[in-house]
């Protein structure tokens, strides 16, 4: 995974394609996934990036994190937020359309959402 230097505002736009190419590799090369969520993490200004499989087969969540995260927020999510029996969107998520954008706000109101343990 080769990254270019750049400066500027076409900087910033030759690193997003550059991000792009990388994400597009990941996909034949699952093992640079974590990089490309650090990168993805950098570009955007978060400090934690998750991405999650869930199998419509009734298989476990696969999961990946950006590199440089602690392994235990991995764990944490998978123990409380991973599930339908603990996050009440998982169940909307598995019965959406690919594509499909969920709004939070769309299913659950403010104080519906605040009470959930999540």
């Amino acid at each position: 995974m080769v990254r270019r230097a750049a400066t500027g505002s076409v900087g910033r736009e030759a690193r997003l394609f550059d991000l792009i190419g990388a994400i597009y590799d990941a996909a034949l090369v699952p093992e640079n996934l974590p990089q490309v969520l650090s990168r993805l993490t950098e570009q955007t200004g978060g400090v934690w990036t998750l991405m999650s499989l869930v199998p419509l087969q009734g298989a476990g969540v696969f999961s990946f994190q950006n590199a440089e995260a602690d392994p235990e927020h991995l764990a944490l999510f998978h123990r409380k937020y991973a599930t339908p029996e603990t996050n009440p969107t998982v169940p909307l998520m598995l019965t959406s359309r690919p594509g499909d954008i969920l709004l939070r706000e769309k299913f659950y109101d403010d104080t519906t959402w605040e009470r959930f343990d999540i």
